[in-house]
C-alpha cells in the first residue's frame, strides 16, 4: 500500500489508512502486552507493525511517546534484540534504542474504579480521587509500555499536554463519542484499560522506560532517515527557487516563525532529555561492570531478593544481602559454588552438600521452582549434611572444576543442560532437623540474617526441637512423614518468594503470614496434617542409580493416598497450593461487563444456582466469568474454552449470571 507523506509525524498517524481497521479491533489493543505474557511474546507484539505508537512513563511521571519500532536483532545471525524507535511528533524525530528490560517488565497495580475514572471531566477531579488501599484488588495488569488503539492514540498525540491526569478526561470523552457514533465499537472498554494504565504513570506505579542514543550508530541513523523519507515531506509553501523573491504578509511571517520555534523547541527539548539520559547511562555503565546484578539478572529477580531481605512488613527500602551479592557477583558458577561453600563454613556448617546444578540455577537468579510439581532451585531438599569424603563431594568438585576451566567456552544453556539437580529426602528426625537448620542458614546467606524468612525458619527449627517426640512418633508411623512435612514448608517458602517477586511498589502486598510455620506444627499435633509427595520423589538404593520398591510406593502414594493438603477444596487465592491458570479462549458473553466487579457481583454468589457441568460438579464461575482459576480447582473439568461449552450449558450459565446481578442489586 502506497501512503501519501505528511508534513509531520502527528499527521502521519492521524491520517493513516489503517486507522479504521484498528478501530474495529480495539479489543486486540487491550489484550496486547499482557502481564502474564513472556518477554518474547511481548516483544512480538511490540514490533508487529512499524506504524505503531508506544506509550511509556518518563522520569517525571508523564507520558513519553515512542513510535516506528523495528528490531534489528532477534534473528539466527543476530540473536541479540536491538529495538529502535523514534521520538518526536513534529517533522523531525530522533532515533533511539529502547531498553527492553525496563519496557517489557510486567506491572500489576491498584487504581480507582473504571466508573470513577471515566466519570471525571477535569484533571482536578482525577487528582481528587482517593488512592486505592492495599486490601483492594489489582485493577490493572499489563506492562511498563502500552500500545493504544488509533482513536485514542490520536487524542493523545494531538493533545497539547502529556500530563496523565489531563489526558484521562479527554480519552474518556473521545471513547464515549466514538461508541455513540459507531454501533458495536469497543472504545469505552479500551479507554478503561488505557486510563487505568495512564493513572498508574502519574501515581508512580508504572516504572520509567529507559532508552539511549548512539550518535555513532550508522544503522540507527540510517533507519531514522529511511523512516523520514518514507513518511514525512516538506511543506510545499516553504519551498522556493534560488534567487526568487517571495512576498509574505505579516501574519504569514509570524505564523511561520511560531511554527519554526515550536518545532525547534520540541527538538531541543528531546535532545536535552536524550543528552541527560546518555550522561546517566555513562555514569551507570561503570557501576554495571562491577555489579552483575544490574547487568545480567532480571529486574523481577532483583525485586524478589530486595523484598525477601526485608526485616518486617513495612520495610520498603530493604537492600539485597551483602552475602547474596558476593555469590551473584562471582565471575562464574564455579567460583560462586566456592563462595557458597565458604559462607556455609563461616556459619559453622562444614559438610553441606548440594548439586552443582543447584548452584548454577541460583547463580542465574532462578530461586523459584522450575516445575511447580517438583522441588528445585532454592528448596529445603537441595541442601543437606553429607559424610566427609562422600562420593557426592568428589562429584561436586569435578563439576566445579569443569565450570571454572571450560565455562568460558560454553553457553549458559549448554552448562545448564549438562547439570542436574538432586532432591535429598530425609527419612529420620535427625536428618530432617539438620536439613531445616541448613536451609535456615541458606536463607541467611541469600536474604540476610534479619530477613523475615530467616527468622521464621530459625523459629521453625526451635519448634521442631521442642516437639521432638511427637514428630518422631509421626515418622515411626509414616516413613515419608519427614519428606511430606518439609515439602509443606518448601511450598510456603516458594509462595512467599513468588509474592516478593510480584511486588511492584509497596511490600505490603506480600502476605508474610504464609511463612508463619507455627500453624503447620499445630496441624501435625492436632492430627490434621496431610500432604502427598509428587512422583518426582524417588528413593534410590545406595551405590546404584536404580530406585527400589519404595519409589513405586511413593509414586502411588501421591495418587492413591486419601486427600492431600487442601485436596478436594477449591483454591481461592494465596491460601492454597494451586497455580493460577488463565482461560485461553474465554466466551465474551460470559465475561464480566465494563463497570462490573467479579468480587462484588459473582464471587461466592448463589453457589447452589450454578449449572451442573456433568451431573457430578457444577460449572466453575471464576473460570468463565473472571477468566482465570487454579489448576487444582475441584471444578477444573469445566475449565474449557468457549468452543467446548454446550449451548444448553451456556444458556443456563447466563441465567445464573442474571440471578447474581439481581441479587447484587438487592444488597
Amino acid at each position: 500500500m502506497i501512503i501519501a507523506t505528511q508534513p509531520n509525524w502527528t499527521n502521519w498517524f492521524v491520517n493513516h489508512p489503517s486507522n479504521d481497521a484498528g478501530n474495529r479491533n480495539l479489543r486486540a489493543f487491550s489484550n496486547t502486552l499482557d502481564a502474564d505474557f513472556s518477554n518474547d511474546a511481548k516483544l512480538k507484539d511490540l514490533i508487529e507493525e512499524n506504524d505503531t505508537v508506544i506509550l511509556a512513563a518518563d522520569a517525571n511521571k508523564k507520558l513519553a511517546v515512542f513510535h516506528s519500532p523495528k528490531n534489528f536483532g532477534g534473528t539466527r545471525t543476530r540473536p541479540d534484540n536491538k529495538v529502535a524507535c523514534l521520538i518526536g511528533l513534529g517533522n523531525k524525530a530522533t532515533p533511539v534504542i529502547l531498553d527492553l528490560e525496563s519496557a517489557l517488565q510486567s506491572v500489576r497495580i491498584r487504581v480507582p474504579g473504571v466508573l470513577e475514572l471515566s466519570g471525571c471531566t477535569t484533571a482536578e477531579e482525577v487528582a481528587a480521587l482517593a488512592a486505592p488501599g492495599e486490601d483492594e484488588i489489582i485493577g490493572m495488569e499489563g506492562s511498563a509500555v502500552y500500545i493504544p488503539g488509533p482513536v485514542l492514540r490520536n487524542v493523545i498525540i494531538e493533545a497539547a499536554s502529556k500530563d496523565p491526569f489531563e489526558l484521562i478526561p479527554l480519552i474518556s470523552q473521545a471513547a464515549k463519542a466514538f461508541d455513540e457514533a459507531n454501533e458495536g465499537a469497543k472504545a469505552v472498554e479500551h479507554a478503561d484499560d488505557l486510563c487505568a494504565w495512564i493513572y498508574g504513570v502519574k501515581a508512580g506505579l508504572i516504572p520509567e522506560t529507559r532508552y539511549s542514543v548512539d550518535p555513532d550508530d550508522a544503522e540507527l541513523e540510517a533507519y531514522g532517515i529511511e523512516r523520514a523519507t518514507q513518511c514525512i515531506t516538506l511543506n510545499a509553501a516553504m519551498i522556493t527557487r534560488t534567487g526568487e523573491a517571495v512576498a509574505l504578509d505579516g501574519a504569514s511571517v509570524i505564523s511561520q516563525l511560531t511554527n519554526a520555534l515550536t518545532i525547534q523547541n520540541e527538538y531541543l527539548g528531546d535532545a536535552n532529555v536524550i543528552n541527560r539520559r546518555n550522561q546517566i547511562i555513562a555514569e551507570e555503565r561503570e557501576e554495571k561492570k562491577k555489579d552483575r546484578l544490574k547487568n545480567k539478572i532480571y529486574s523481577s529477580i532483583k525485586t524478589m531478593l530486595e523484598k525477601a531481605a526485608a526485616s518486617d512488613r513495612n520495610h520498603e527500602d530493604s537492600e539485597i544481602a551483602p552475602s547474596c551479592m558476593r555469590f551473584i557477583n562471582a565471575e562464574n558458577a564455579g567460583l560462586a559454588q566456592c563462595e557458597l561453600i565458604h559462607q556455609f563454613k563461616t556459619l559453622k556448617f562444614e559438610d553441606v552438600g548440594f548439586a552443582a546444578g543447584t548452584v548454577q540455577a541460583l547463580y542465574l537468579g532462578e530461586f523459584l521452582y522450575a516445575d511447580s510439581s517438583s522441588p528445585s532451585n532454592f528448596t529445603v531438599f537441595a541442601f543437606f549434611e553429607q559424610e566427609p569424603n562422600a562420593k557426592s563431594m568428589k562429584e561436586d568438585y569435578l563439576i566445579c572444576h569443569l565450570i571454572q576451566e571450560q565455562g568460558q567456552k560454553k553457553s549458559i544453556d549448554e552448562i545448564k543442560a549438562s547439570l542436574k539437580q538432586t532432591v535429598h529426602v530425609p527419612k529420620d528426625f535427625n536428618s530432617m532437623g539438620n536439613q531445616l537448620q541448613i536451609f535456615a542458614a541458606a536463607s541467611s546467606i541469600f536474604f540476610g540474617k534479619e530477613s523475615m524468612l530467616t527468622e521464621s525458619l530459625d523459629q521453625l527449627v526451635l519448634l521442631v526441637g521442642r516437639n521432638k517426640k511427637n514428630l518422631r512418633d509421626q515418622i515411626a508411623i509414616d516413613e515419608f512423614f519427614a519428606a511430606k512435612f518439609m515439602l509443606a514448608v518448601d511450598r510456603r517458602v516458594q509462595r512467599w518468594l513468588k509474592m516478593c517477586e510480584n511486588c511492584t511498589m509497596t511490600r505490603k502486598s506480600v502476605n508474610d503470614k504464609v511463612i508463619d510455620f507455627e500453624d503447620l506444627l499445630e496441624q501435625v499435633l492436632n492430627g490434621s496434617f496431610t500432604m502427598n509427595l509428587p512422583p518426582s520423589f524417588k528413593i534410590v538404593q545406595a551405590g546404584t542409580d536404580a530406585p527400589n520398591d519404595a519409589k513405586q510406593a511413593v509414586a502411588r502414594g501421591a495418587k492413591e493416598e486419601g486427600k492431600g493438603e487442601g485436596r478436594g477444596k477449591k483454591r481461592k487465592g494465596d491460601n492454597g497450593n494451586g497455580n493460577l491458570v488463565k482461560n485461553p479462549a474465554p466466551d465474551e458473553d460470559l465475561a464480566v461487563k465494563a463497570g462490573e466487579s467479579w468480587a462484588e457481583i459473582f464471587s461466592k454468589q448463589l453457589p447452589k444456582e450454578r449449572p451442573s457441568w456433568d451431573g457430578k460438579i457444577n460449572m466453575c464461575a471464576r473460570w468463565h466469568i473472571k477468566g482465570d482459576c487454579f489448576d487444582d480447582c475441584s471444578r477444573k473439568e469445566s475449565h474449557v474454552g468457549k468452543d467446548k461449552i454446550p449451548a444448553d450449558k451456556k444458556a443456563s450459565f447466563l441465567t445464573y449470571m442474571a440471578k447474581c446481578r439481581e441479587a447484587a442489586k438487592g444488597n
